[in-house]
């Protein structure tokens, strides 16, 4: 089972576990956690293997969409590359893949480069969906543009991610106070 380090915050060490229990999930099914403690993400993650399974709605199913988001925020942030890459590879092999919405399709690739840690096609992908004109869930855009400032300041773009933030930032935020780590993004392409 994964260990995280003990340096980092109990919080993050626990959806550390929980990623890699989703992930379990996903790959071996319900038994593969006899022992885990999943509590809502079970049900998620059942809920997205069950759809997964039998194909049944994934084209325009807004619950599945969702789930399948939630879990792969989650996997592409908590696990390390290749315990993704397991689920990614997994989830491009079902016989349903090809009926995913175009969107569905394109977040799954945009959380395949946040779990490889690719920053220059992190930046591509979420600059793609942003500039496509699809409205997107607070949430969602939030998520969109803090990947991809993110990814550009890991790339030292400060100039990109500060056009990031000049472009899709102030409408991702909502008129909501932003997360410490959009603040900390923030500060850092402004510098």
């Amino acid at each position: 089972e994964l260990e995280p380090s003990a340096f980092e915050s109990p919080l993050r060490q626990n959806q550390a576990r929980v990623a890699y229990r989703v992930r379990q999930y996903i790959l071996e099914g319900p038994n593969a956690n006899k022992r885990a403690n999943l509590l809502t993400w079970q049900t998620r993650t059942a809920f997205f293997n069950s759809r997964l399974a039998d194909c049944d709605g994934v084209e325009n199913d807004q619950n599945w969409s969702a789930q399948m988001k939630e879990i792969g925020r989650l996997l592409s942030s908590f696990t390390a590359p290749q315990d993704a890459a397991d689920v990614w590879n997994r989830i491009e092999a079902a016989k349903c893949h090809p009926k995913f919405s175009a969107n569905d399709r394109q977040w799954l690739v945009l959380f395949r480069a946040v779990s490889d840690r690719n920053s220059a096609r992190i930046v591509a992908i979420a600059g793609e969906m942003l500039d496509g004109g699809k409205l997107y869930a607070v949430a969602d855009k939030r998520y969109l543009v803090e990947v991809a400032l993110a990814a550009a300041l890991a790339d030292g773009r400060r100039d990109l991610a500060a056009a990031i933030w000049n472009k899709h930032g102030r409408e991702a935020a909502d008129g909501a106070e932003l997360t410490p780590a959009a603040r900390l993004l923030l500060a850092m392409a402004s510098r």
